[in-house]
């Protein structure tokens, strides 16, 4: 559908080429600025109206229809309200016919909402000249022609209400088949022919329907300077059918715009002899869609003035080297209504400042140079001084003070001022000179150095360059390289050195003497180690100290037996200490050096005693007491034996020793040992009530038991053996 829809529009668009319209036309779209037409005046059938796209449209040169929407103006003679919110739907493109280049408009279909109108089978055409562009703009216009009453027909179709049943376009309503033009043999767009309208289909006769409408159109502003406003005028228009049937005459719209001042178009009035100027504007209002109207012509504006000053800072000064001066400048000027500063007239001498002197300074300028004649020239330039700032008045100029050219060698102190140009190959030497000048004493020097064009002959010698450290030595060579420098015989019979001590090509032959080995114990071989040294006049400089030369011979290492080693760690077995060892290779260096290869384990060395000991004594007392013909104990209480109540005997014991043994090489403990004693030394009976007891003492039997204990009996009472604990913490 539409492939064919496009053939129908490209058929259309080829319009003839007799005369057309201008290109589009630029500016915000806009209604025709028509005047009313009478209701009497019977209207033409064809209507031209204004239309814009809605979006750019890209026209194509090979003269292909692109589908467009465009937007619509008003339509003088049909109601307003008809063509508001409508979008009118068709195509465009560029067709080349001969030299020209045209654009082709077809409007075919008018859409609103979800509704859509076929206007006729012709629609509403357009073309104009292309040629410099390939684009429709929504900012610029165009001007379609076609049938009023087709277009006034779909307008109303559009606007009719819904019955309830979706009308399809009619196949006789679609666009006629198209073709395309291929540029300069355009035959479409010449057999074009203008569309002739077609009535609207006849619709059952109806009532007429009226509609009103107030429009600004055709009429005038009137303006009121002197109440300073400007009233807006409009009139009534009548709709029969949506057709213009009566129009009223222009009247006050109600709506007034205030009129103001505008500064813009108008100079100022100046006078410059009563040092005051003045403002000019003109009045002005904005129309209700902001569009800007000027009224009247420029006006003085009374009610405020500006002074005018005089201004130096406006004006250059006027050098005058006749009388020496500088004399000041200044112009007339006054601060507008914008805060511009403004001449009201132009610079001329000043009467707020006097004229200042002028002074000639040569500190600023340089010597002037004639080589050509030998002889430079003094310069000096005019400076005058004002509020603190030195002004250069005039540039650099000659003073007639002039300084002839002399050719200089060497300085005061008889020092050569330029290098000396130097040819070894050539074995010449050749002396450069500047020229110079002599100012107020000084030698100035105003040329760089040039040589001259006879030479001397140059020669070489070591004098001065025996410093053997900052000689070229080649240790893998074996070999140093003398140096040199080279000079020429001066008038005076003395020598001047033209270069400094450089490598000649004389050698002198190096001394080796061996010093040591370098070890590779891991490698099993080793390196002499060589002192590089070179003698000159008697001068002996060492080149390398004990270092490795290249290509040194590599002495292997002799196996000469094992042996053990004590590693210096042991192992303990109470008192005992074991020493470890370890199992070495013996390899001879080749400077009688051994060196031990680790290869295991060696056997322990010892045992040696490694203890320390520590003897205490202890003189400890035991009680046995005597209770009703039964024996019991006394009892241990923090450290101390107590006696139960009742008679009791007191024995005591000496010899009892504890011995603590200690590893003197760890400082760890090994053990402690404690020996009791094997009999009583005193004995003593007692009574608790103060008399003697029997059996004594000397009754008892002592057994001596090697562990923490006594025991012992008393003959006759019957009891039992009673150990009796002594424990080590006594100690």
């Amino acid at each position: 559908m539409q492939l064919k829809t496009l053939a129908a529009a490209g058929a259309a668009l080829s319009l003839a080429i007799g005369s057309f319209a201008g290109a589009q036309t630029a500016g915000t779209p806009t209604e025709p600025d028509a005047a009313a037409a009478s209701p009497a005046e019977t209207l033409s059938d064809t209507v031209t109206v204004l239309a814009w796209p809605k979006a750019e449209v890209a026209l194509s040169d090979d003269s292909e229809p692109v589908a467009a929407s465009f937007a619509l103006g008003t339509v003088e003679g049909i109601d307003p309200a008809l063509t508001t919110g409508v979008t009118a739907n068709g195509y465009a493109r560029k067709v080349a016919v001969e030299d020209q280049s045209v654009g082709q408009v077809l409007i075919t279909t008018l859409a609103k909402d979800d509704k859509e109108a076929v206007i006729s089978s012709e629609g509403l055409s357009a073309q104009f000249d292309a040629t410099d562009s390939s684009e429709l703009f929504p900012e610029k216009t165009v001007e379609v022609t076609g049938s009023r009453a087709a277009l006034l027909a779909a307008l109303q179709k559009l606007a009719e209400t819904d019955s309830g049943e979706d009308e399809e376009v009619a196949a006789s309503e679609e666009a006629p088949a198209m073709s395309t033009s291929d540029g300069s043999s355009n035959d479409l767009a010449w057999d074009y022919t203008t569309p002739k309208a077609t009535a609207a289909e006849e619709e059952e006769e109806e009532e007429p329907t009226t509609t009103t409408s107030l429009t600004t159109d055709g009429c005038s502003v009137v303006v009121d300077t002197d109440a300073g406003v400007a009233y807006e005028q409009n009139r009534l228009l009548t709709y029969t059918d949506g057709v213009l049937s009566e129009e009223s005459e222009c009247s006050n719209s109600g709506t007034t715009y205030p009129l103001k001042k505008s500064y813009v178009n108008c100079d100022d009035e100046v006078d410059a002899e009563g040092l005051k100027a003045w403002s000019l504007y003109t009045l002005y209002y904005v129309d209700g869609s902001a569009e800007t109207h000027a009224v009247g012509e420029c006006t003085k504006d009374e009610e405020s003035y500006y002074a005018i000053t005089e201004d130096e800072n406006q004006c250059t000064v006027f050098l005058d080297f006749k009388e020496g001066v500088v004399v000041p400048q200044s112009a007339l000027v006054y601060t507008n209504r914008n805060n511009a500063v403004v001449q009201a007239r132009g610079c001329e001498d000043s009467t707020l400042s006097e004229p200042i002197e002028l002074t000639e300074s040569m500190n600023n300028c340089n010597l002037r140079h004639d080589f050509e004649a030998e002889v430079s020239y003094q310069q000096s330039m005019w400076t005058y001084l004002r509020d603190g700032i030195t002004y250069v008045a005039s540039a650099c100029a000659d003073t007639g003070v002039t300084y002839e050219h002399q050719v200089a060698y060497t300085d005061d102190a008889g020092a050569y001022i330029c290098d000396v140009v130097t040819d070894l190959d050539g074995g010449t030497a050749t002396l450069q000179s500047r020229k110079a000048i002599t100012v107020d004493g000084e030698v100035r020097y105003i040329t760089s150095c040039t040589p001259e064009t006879e030479t001397q002959s140059v020669f070489a010698t070591m004098d001065g360059c025996l410093d053997l450290s900052t000689w070229k030595h080649d240790v893998s060579a074996g070999v140093s390289y003398g140096q040199e420098r080279y000079y020429f015989d001066q008038d005076d019979g003395s020598r001047y050195y033209v270069t400094g001590c450089q490598t000649s090509g004389e050698t002198f032959v190096h001394d080796h003497a061996l010093t040591g080995y370098q070890y590779h114990d891991d490698q099993l071989y080793a390196y002499p180690m060589t002192t590089v040294s070179v003698t000159v006049n008697d001068d002996t400089y060492t080149v390398a100290n004990s270092t490795v030369l290249e290509g040194a011979q590599q002495y292997p290492y002799v196996l000469d037996g094992t042996t053990e080693e004590q590693t210096g760690q042991s192992t303990y077995e109470g008192c005992d200490g074991y020493s470890l060892t370890n199992e070495y290779e013996q390899w001879e260096r080749p400077d009688g050096t051994v060196y031990l290869k680790a290869i295991g384990e060696g056997d322990p060395v010892g045992p040696r005693n490694v203890c320390d000991t520590e003897v205490t004594e202890k003189y400890v007392q035991t009680s046995l007491a005597i209770v009703e013909g039964g024996v019991s104990c006394g009892y241990w209480d923090d450290d101390q034996y107590k006696q139960r109540p009742g008679s009791y005997v007191n024995c005591y014991a000496t010899n009892d020793v504890k011995t603590v043994y200690t590893n003197r090489e760890t400082g760890e403990h090994v053990t402690t040992t404690y020996a009791w004693g094997d009999k009583s030394s005193t004995s003593h009976c007692t009574s608790s009530y103060g008399y003697p007891m029997s059996p004594s003492c000397s009754g008892f039997q002592y057994q001596t038991v090697v562990t923490d204990y006594w025991s012992f009996q008393i003959p006759g009472s019957g009891s039992s053996w009673t150990r009796l604990t002594v424990p080590p913490e006594n100690f």
